[in-house]
């Protein structure tokens, strides 16, 4: 369709463009490449008549400007700042992924524990990441070296690019495809999936670090690389789980929650969440609302700007 005012997405785009600049004025609005004198002469209007609603705006748009530029460059990471170990999201996260691929496991366990946090273990993950060496922990096998429960620890390793978009959790849970049960071998990779799924392992703790360069691994930079460390340790040569009806094989004090053998005195985690389902989903709820709190304020700005220009709203959204 024709836009004979010159008030298409472009132009508007292109006045939005030259407030983003860091020495934004008004004579920025004024030499907008793409726009139309028609455009220009709206947004002058609008800037003169409320400077406190523009400043407002333009540094709510210079903020959006900065995130989508950090998003979009390529090569350039989305943030360099790994998620800490002590923070009750990551850790509800970490628990929600390994939890959810224990209660699903195929065929079902009679005796899967549920998975609960475990300072000691995240400390010991968290100090191992930080040496940005891509080989597992040489005290792993060491009696008591590492927890003063667990006689032997164990430990998923993984190295990625810096955004983490895809759980480390779920990438060795998606080694499933190459574990055989009934044969218990690995047709490719599986070792950190039978961990994930290891029956009588029922503490984890995990630690993340930015490593600019990664020992043992020279063609990876800028990497973040995550370490969970389980107790007790799985991966001893058997089978991860017995097979049959979930929950059946459970120790008398325990009881079954999502096909998992729960016990309060066990499950305890100081304070930071129970890894179910909910939690995940709360989380996702808080993180959707703060951005659509910023979304409403950015489009608010834009209606306040624009609004006089009568059509120019309209056409943005329906051309």
């Amino acid at each position: 369709m024709a836009d004979p005012l010159g008030v298409s997405l472009r132009g508007h785009l292109s006045v939005i463009a030259a407030l983003l600049r860091p020495d934004s004025c008004l004579r920025h609005v004024m030499a907008a490449q793409g726009a139309s004198d028609f455009l220009k002469r709206a947004y002058m209007k609008r800037l003169s008549t409320v400077p406190a609603t523009v400043s407002l705006c333009v540094t709510v748009w210079r903020g959006l400007g900065l995130v989508l530029l950090v998003y979009a460059t390529p090569g350039l990471p989305a943030y360099v700042t790994p998620p800490n170990f002590q923070d009750p999201e990551f850790i509800q996260k970490c628990l929600y992924d390994h939890n959810s691929a224990r209660a699903l496991v195929s065929p079902p366990a009679t005796n899967m524990q549920h998975m609960s946090w475990d300072t000691t273990l995240a400390s010991t993950a968290q100090a191992w990441a930080e040496k940005c060496i891509f080989d597992h922990n040489v005290d792993l096998q060491k009696p008591g070296k590492l927890h003063p429960k667990f006689s032997t620890v164990g430990e998923n390793i993984w190295i990625g690019g810096h955004n983490m978009q895809i759980s480390p959790t779920k990438l060795w849970v998606s080694e499933k495809k190459d574990y055989h049960y009934n044969t218990n071998r690995c047709f490719d990779v599986c070792g950190h999936y039978t961990q994930v799924v290891w029956a009588n392992t029922y503490k984890v703790g995990c630690g993340a670090h930015f490593c600019p360069n990664v020992k043992n691994y020279p063609q990876r930079k800028d990497m973040i690389m995550l370490v969970c460390n389980y107790g007790p340790a799985g991966n001893n040569g058997q089978q991860p789980y017995t097979t049959g009806d979930s929950c059946s094989k459970c120790s008398a004090e325990d009881g079954c929650k999502d096909n998992l053998c729960v016990n309060p005195d066990r499950d305890g985690i100081e304070g930071h969440g129970t890894g179910e389902p909910g939690a995940e989903a709360s989380s996702a709820r808080s993180s959707f609302c703060s951005a659509s709190w910023w979304l409403a304020l950015m489009f608010a700005c834009l209606a306040a700007i624009m609004a006089p220009c009568g059509l120019i709203l309209p056409k943005v959204f329906f051309n």
